[in-house]
């Protein structure tokens, strides 16, 4: 993917009321960002809404903040969008990651709790989650 979609893609998702699953639909009708862009605002209005596409500039200063820290912007479509979020619906249209990116695509899980959690929990989560990083898993 060249800079200019995965710009276009940014923007895309940071333009208010446009979610993963919109985004995603956007790009299946229209071919590309930079396409589904440029129909968004007629789209919006005919469902009786006035849109305002997130700026251009803003996304490019999104990415080089990023980059600048060391970071780097997967977005949906890009061959390092790792194949097992691709299963999902609701996926992350982009995400941002600082590292080893192969760890990707490499077998993970998720811990999901309160966040108003007791000490216990804490020190569960932490003991499952070092039995799991030590068995391989990301």
């Amino acid at each position: 993917m060249d800079y200019s979609e995965k710009l276009s893609r940014l923007r895309l998702i940071r333009t208010p009321n446009v979610d993963q699953i919109t985004a995603r639909l956007l790009l299946r009708r229209y071919g590309s960002a930079s396409e589904a862009l440029l129909h968004l605002p007629e789209l919006s209005a005919r469902g009786g809404r006035k849109i305002r596409l997130a700026g251009k500039a803003d996304a490019a200063a999104e990415l080089e903040k990023l980059t600048t820290f060391g970071g780097e912007m997967i977005i949906y479509g890009s061959a390092d969008y790792p194949a097992a979020l691709r299963r999902f619906d609701d996926a992350p249209f982009c995400f941002s990651i600082k590292g080893h990116k192969t760890l990707l695509n490499r077998p993970m899980l998720a811990i999901v709790g309160a966040r108003n959690a007791s000490l216990n929990a804490h020190k569960f989560a932490e003991k499952l989650a070092r039995e799991c990083g030590e068995a391989a898993y990301v």
